[in-house]
């Protein structure tokens, strides 16, 4: 979700969510359709990401994630 609940096109913007997990595993997000950033999971930086660039899915270890 968007912080502010309105951006600006062009202008950084920041977003957060949350998801449960029912079982521990590595698992990988994918970002294709996001455009360019970063992305921390649990307070760890997972990485960044660019549309246009050859790192468009993220890899996520399962230990870096909780269960619930």
């Amino acid at each position: 979700k968007n912080l502010d609940n309105s951006y600006t096109v062009g202008q950084p913007t920041l977003y957060d969510g949350t998801f449960e997990i029912k079982h521990i595993g590595d698992t990988f997000l994918d970002m294709k359709d996001w455009g360019k950033g970063i992305v921390f999971v649990n307070g760890i930086n997972l990485g960044r990401y660019w549309k246009v660039g050859p790192q468009q899915t993220l890899y996520v270890p399962g230990c870096f994630l909780k269960k619930g």
